[in-house]
């Protein structure tokens, strides 16, 4: 996990662009991995050098038996245990967020469902649903945060803080809001429920993640903020992310 970044300094709209772009790439491989059953053109991207050292980087240890045994087996393991997980009779982590959110957190008014529904209309772009599922699908959620951080990049590299301040005020609803609390909920049971490594760790890894977007999206807004930012601005977002491009299937 990488730390916060400048020293000292003006951090720069392209620096913010840039790691904008990383972040949006490291929600769009966490949308991969919680959103779709495995294939093999995602296992290859996982065991692949470059990928393997951004996990690694992003403190994601995975076992020898994943990372190097036969393709075919290996699979068949990681796919058995989506559906066991996520998808079969009897799934023992329902990938929705509504279902993770903490009873004291639930809206008096309406269903926490409904709130997050509302969130997901209120971004402009609804998230993709998969045959008939519910719009707060974890995977939906996360790729539909990766198409909003990628937003926020194109506006830095565009010079134009008034539309990145409206995408991080998105942002910040998503990690601060019910959203954010039934992501993390979510990782936890899943950390809990797994039989498998990759599974349990890239869970960890998605908890810290977003956790680590509350105060990046926070530092954000402040910078825009001021009249004249200075020096204490240092990106907490990924460096393995930069190693991640591009993700599989991110743009689906």
């Amino acid at each position: 996990m990488a730390g916060s970044g400048h020293a000292g300094g003006v951090e720069r709209p392209s620096e913010l662009a840039r790691t904008a772009k990383d972040r949006s790439l490291l929600y769009g491989f966490l949308a991969n991995v919680f959103g779709r059953q495995p294939t093999l053109t995602f296992l290859r991207h996982v065991r692949a050098p470059r990928m393997r050292a951004a996990l690694l980087e992003a403190n994601v240890h995975l076992d020898d038996d994943f990372l190097s045994g036969e393709e075919v087996p290996v699979l068949l393991d990681l796919t058995a245990e989506y559906t066991r997980l996520f998808t079969g009779p009897g799934r023992r982590v329902p990938p929705y967020a509504s279902f993770h959110v903490p009873a004291a957190d639930e809206p008096p008014t309406r269903s926490v469902a409904h709130e997050i529904d509302a969130f997901v209309q209120g971004c402009g772009f609804p998230a993709k649903r998969r045959f008939n599922d519910l719009p707060d699908h974890i995977g939906a959620l996360l790729r539909l945060m990766a198409r909003v951080v990628g937003l926020e990049a194109k506006a830095w590299q565009a010079a134009d803080p008034a539309s990145a301040g409206r995408i991080l005020k998105t942002e910040c609803d998503f990690v601060e809001g019910l959203v954010g609390r039934g992501m993390s909920g979510f990782c936890a049971k899943v950390v809990t429920e797994t039989e498998s490594s990759f599974y349990q760790q890239v869970a960890r890894l998605t908890a810290v993640f977003i956790r680590s977007e509350r105060n990046e999206v926070r530092r954000r807004r402040r910078y825009l903020a001021r009249p004249s930012p200075t020096a204490d601005c240092g990106p907490a977002s990924l460096k393995c992310a930069r190693r991640m491009r591009r993700p599989v299937d991110a743009s689906s």
